[in-house]
């Protein structure tokens, strides 16, 4: 069988016989007689090698190839002197050295693209040197191994069945290392027996110091000191017990005296001290006794841990520490005064007397005054942190009323600012409405800041609710309308109201002039047109109260209230700043006959100026501007027969006065019959007369339109009215 093998070197695959194996190191005859007949063995092939400088490969011829071996021994010629060489005695070194030759190390430094880079080398052979340090190191640390052995078990006897007291052991300056237990104990008890041990314990509990008598209750324990010294190091693991020996060795370790201690005399004062120290909590409180606030801080809560004390003095005595100590009581806190709520709680607003109008409209009750308190819970505060008293007493402050409830009801609606009387007419409609708005404004009471509105108070002058038809304004005419004649009292209520000093809020001034009230001191209304409005700017209520007096035929209007100021007069001037005459426009009527004549209206037109004026004890001090009125001029209308020769002329008035308090009287609409006419039923009345003007100044109705709730509202132009208020900003021009 062939054996096919690759050469390592150059890659070529050798066949080989197949050889019989026998054991390393045994010869037979055979071999050696093979040996001295075959040629000598073939050496090995060196191919040529590669020597590689800086990339650069220089190839170097390899020897010539040595011839492969003959078939048989008979084919090779061996010379005598190398057959007698191999038949010399070999020794068994180099019987080794030739049956073992040297291995040859592969090492391979591989390129993907290059076969030719693997190499061999041949490893040297150990020296006798090496083996002997070898051998040196292995001794070494058999020593060390058996040094440690018996070490650790130096250490592990000595931790774990060593019975004497370790070195380093002292108690009380003696030191004890290398006594037995026995031994220790006999030393302890012949050195303390009959020592009085310790002395009185000085302690401080809530800032007190006390004197805890110790003598009589402590003495030594020999023995359980000896215990204490030979348990030293033999407690706990095993690295424990080696620390704790080892720091004894190096740096000594002192033992404290064992004390056996009575506790019952010591729990006897520690009794004592508990019933002088603890106190139970007490809340933080306040009361009121309507003067003043007393304001209890409370008590905190202190209690003595009377065993917790007990075990910390004996673990004092145990450790023979008499030096003085401190112990805290426990605390319990008690809760905070909260100086807020209590403000809240105690005080309250001063309240004035006043008007219940809520539940009595009528103005005949009164609500009581209040007395107002005030507690200062700042200073309450700075008392607190200032004080170390428990209790506080701190004074609250009162706050009364500028007048009691009997005063108050004296004064209240007990000055009359003002009044005015203002005549009716004789028809009867136009009464009956001046008297029904009188009625609705009459006791309505203002409270102070509150606004009193004539529409809204009057309400919508309907048939319904008791309206008549009377003489209005409309236009540059007069005629009949619902609530005809409410302007009288509107007018009489801005009368008053600028004599009482209060706020006019909307005013606004009729069309023309009227002569209830003084020039440029009217007020004309419209619903949901025109309204009149003033302010309670005091600080009382005041009330309006309206009047009809029938025995004089008038309507009394006045405004009451409360005057703290009675040297202060309010006066009213109105100052003429133009003044512009009506004329007589004569028109010809066909109706008419001979002598007959129509005359209708007749109105002196004005600019007029208001002003307050306010007087102290009768002394002028102010004249404050209020309003400008402006009163537009109507010529008289007197129709006369077609045929008259005044038909179509305009002629002058003369002698119409120029002060509207005398002014020509302008006449309503009515017919002149000659006074040969049999039909005559009467005569040419004075321009002033009354007719059937409703009123004696002539004015028809007291209004600018009618009441739009009868279906008509007619747009009437109003040429110079003052504005809704007293402003001169607003003035009309």
């Amino acid at each position: 069988m062939e054996d096919i093998k690759k050469d390592p070197v150059t890659g070529e695959e050798n066949k080989a016989e197949e050889t019989s194996q026998q054991a390393p190191g045994t010869e037979t005859a055979a071999d050696t007689a093979v040996q001295t007949e075959t040629a000598p063995a073939r050496q090995p092939e060196i191919e040529k090698t590669q020597t590689i400088d800086l990339g650069q490969a220089q190839e170097t011829p390899a020897p010539a190839e040595t011839p492969a071996p003959a078939e048989s021994a008979q084919e090779v010629n061996i010379p005598h002197s190398e057959l007698e060489r191999m038949a010399e005695p070999v020794s068994k070194k180099e019987k080794r050295q030739k049956k073992e030759p040297k291995k040859p190390v592969y090492t391979e430094e591989h390129d993907d693209d290059d076969e030719d880079d693997d190499y061999y080398y041949y490893e040297r052979p150990r020296s006798a040197g090496a083996k002997v340090v070898k051998a040196l190191v292995i001794t070494l640390l058999l020593l060390i191994l058996f040094g440690a052995i018996a070490f650790g078990g130096y250490v592990v006897y000595h931790v774990y069945f060593y019975s004497q007291v370790y070195d380093g052991v002292w108690v009380d300056g003696v030191d004890y290392s290398g006594y037995t237990k026995r031994e220790v104990l006999a030393m302890l008890t012949e050195k303390y027996s009959g020592v009085p041990a310790g002395s009185d314990l000085e302690i401080t509990i809530g800032g007190n110091v006390y004197v805890l008598e110790i003598a009589g209750n402590i003495s030594y324990d020999s023995r359980s000191t000896a215990e204490k010294i030979i348990l030293y190091g033999r407690q706990g693991d095993f690295s424990t017990r080696v620390r704790d020996i080892v720091e004894a060795m190096r740096f000594g370790y002192e033992i404290d005296l064992a004390y056996s201690i009575t506790d019952s005399g010591i729990e006897t004062q520690i009794q004592r001290l508990a019933s002088q120290l603890e106190q139970p909590v007490e809340r933080a409180s306040y009361s009121f006794d309507g003067q003043k606030v007393t304001l209890d801080r409370g008590q905190i809560g202190l209690s003595l841990d009377k065993n917790r004390l007990l075990t910390f003095v004996k673990n004092r005595l145990y450790t023979g520490d008499f030096t003085p100590a401190v112990f805290e009581l426990d605390v319990t806190e008690t809760n905070t005064l909260d100086l807020i709520a209590i403000k809240e709680e105690i005080e309250r607003p001063m309240i004035e007397p006043q008007l219940d109008l809520k539940n009595d409209p009528s103005g005949n009750t009164i609500t009581p005054g209040q007395v107002g308190i005030v507690f200062d819970a700042e200073a309450a505060q700075q008392l607190l942190d200032t004080s170390s008293d428990r209790i506080l007493e701190i004074p609250v402050t009162f706050v009364y009323p500028a007048y009691t409830d009997a005063q108050y009801e004296a004064l209240l609606f007990s000055y009359e600012f003002s009044r005015v009387d203002t005549p009716l007419t004789d028809n009867a409609n136009r009464t009956t409405n001046v008297t029904l708005a009188g009625s609705f404004c009459n006791n309505v009471i203002l409270m102070p800041g509150e606004v009193f509105s004539f529409n809204d108070t009057v309400g919508q002058r309907t048939a319904a609710r008791g309206f008549k038809e009377a003489t209005v304004y409309v236009g540059t005419s007069a005629e009949d309308g619902l609530g005809g004649g409410i302007c009288q009292v509107s007018s009489a209520l801005y009368y008053c109201a600028l004599r009482a000093d209060l706020e006019i809020v909307e005013r606004y001034a009729h069309s023309r002039m009227v002569t209830y009230v003084p020039l440029g001191q009217d007020a004309t209304v419209a619903w949901g047109y025109k309204d009149f409005q003033f302010e309670n700017n005091t600080d009382w209520p005041i009330k309006i109260v309206t009047v009809f007096d029938t025995a004089n035929h008038q309507l009394d209007v006045s405004i009451i209230g409360t005057n703290l100021e009675p040297e202060k007069k309010i006066d009213i001037e109105t100052v003429i700043t133009s003044m512009t005459p009506f004329q007589v426009e004569y028109q010809g009527e066909v109706g008419l006959l001979y002598g007959q004549k129509q005359i209708a209206g007749g109105y002196t037109g004005y600019k007029a100026e208001t002003y307050r004026v306010e007087y102290v004890n009768g002394v002028e001090v102010s004249r404050t501007y209020i309003t400008r009125s402006t009163y537009t001029k109507y010529n008289r209308v007197v129709q006369v027969p077609a045929t008259d020769e005044r038909a179509g002329t305009v002629a002058d008035v003369p002698n119409q006065a120029a002060d509207p308090y005398e002014p020509v009287e302008p006449s309503p609409t009515f017919t002149v019959n000659p006074p040969d006419d049999p039909g005559n039923t009467g005569t040419d009345p004075n321009p002033g007369g009354t007719g059937t003007d409703p009123t004696p100044g002539g004015d028809p109705g007291g209004t600018v339109t009618p009441d739009p709730g009868t279906g008509t509202d007619p747009v009437v132009p109003d040429p110079g009215p003052g504005t809704g208020t007293a402003s001169p900003s607003d003035i009309a021009a």
